[in-house]
């Protein structure tokens, strides 16, 4: 009860609510760094307790707490996260216990809030928390209902065409990084993929449908400067193998975009095969 008490003190009474509120989510963080470390020292029953004949209003914030705290235990870089994608979210489906506790417990009742909220802040300037935001939305992307993944596929289709309108680096690299996460919804990583495929073939592959000439050639020149992010073969394929089909005077554009990729492509696994030979020479 006195959990609650805070809970609903933090919430509701402003004149206490920053300190408390700090106080609150310092200790969330670390039981949730603890829970990394060792699963099984808490079950996380005290959300039940907390939410027990709580209204909506009161949920949904503290849905947003937990998404918050959980974001913050971990900071990286953009070019870290292309590079670290499939390592965290393998991860998080197989060793972080307590973000899937959190969806039953949370987020499930209020699936479409929590991930307008984690696009929310995952789309605000320097934004750093990659790790747990591609847990969390991988989380909830895998569990969620029909209506909310249909709800998460809107966003992106939304948010494609304001990077059309207002074309920027950092936007394009989110969208990719966030559909990647999205799709990421199964155990079979060749499944993964091909969702992932299919998102790129209906959004980019075939959007001479839906954008003007100049729309389209942003999004050409976006995908283009994203190439040196690229660090997982699997993704860069669909972009290298993938045809997009180009409107009038875009031919060049996106010839030249695919042969980047598959540039890109070739020097990654030359990277790789050469990492591989120096294993097998030192452990000689």
């Amino acid at each position: 009860e006195l959990i609650k008490e805070l809970f609903t003190i933090a919430h509701y009474d402003s004149s206490n609510a920053i300190s408390l509120n700090d106080a609150l989510e310092e200790c969330l963080s670390r039981l949730y760094i603890d829970l990394i470390e060792n699963p099984n020292i808490n079950d996380l029953k005290y959300i039940d307790t907390i939410t027990d004949n709580m209204p909506k209003d009161f949920k949904i914030s503290l849905a947003q707490r937990h998404i918050r705290v959980c974001l913050d235990l971990h900071n990286s870089d953009t070019k870290t996260a292309f590079a670290k994608f499939t390592t965290w979210i393998n991860e998080g489906v197989d060793d972080i216990q307590f973000t899937k506790v959190l969806y039953d417990k949370l987020f499930k009742d209020y699936e479409e809030e929590s991930v307008s909220y984690l696009f929310k802040l995952s789309t605000q300037e320097n934004f750093n928390q990659w790790k747990f935001y591609f847990i969390l939305l991988q989380t909830i992307s895998s569990k969620c209902a029909h209506e909310s993944s249909s709800f998460i596929r809107k966003y992106f289709k939304t948010r494609l065409s304001q990077i059309a309108a207002f074309p920027k680096r950092e936007d394009m690299l989110h969208l990719l990084l966030s559909v990647r996460a999205a799709t990421a919804t199964t155990m079979d990583i060749d499944q993964n993929i091909t969702a992932y495929g299919n998102w790129y073939k209906q959004n980019i592959s075939d959007m001479k449908f839906v954008f003007k000439v100049e729309e389209f050639k942003s999004i050409v020149d976006l995908l283009d400067q994203c190439i040196p992010y690229e660090d997982v073969e699997d993704y860069l394929e669909i972009h290298a193998t993938f045809s997009i089909s180009p409107l009038v005077h875009c031919g060049k554009l996106v010839q030249s975009f695919r042969s980047k990729c598959k540039l890109h492509l070739a020097k990654i696994k030359s990277k790789k095969r050469g990492d591989a030979e120096s294993i097998v020479i030192d452990s000689d």
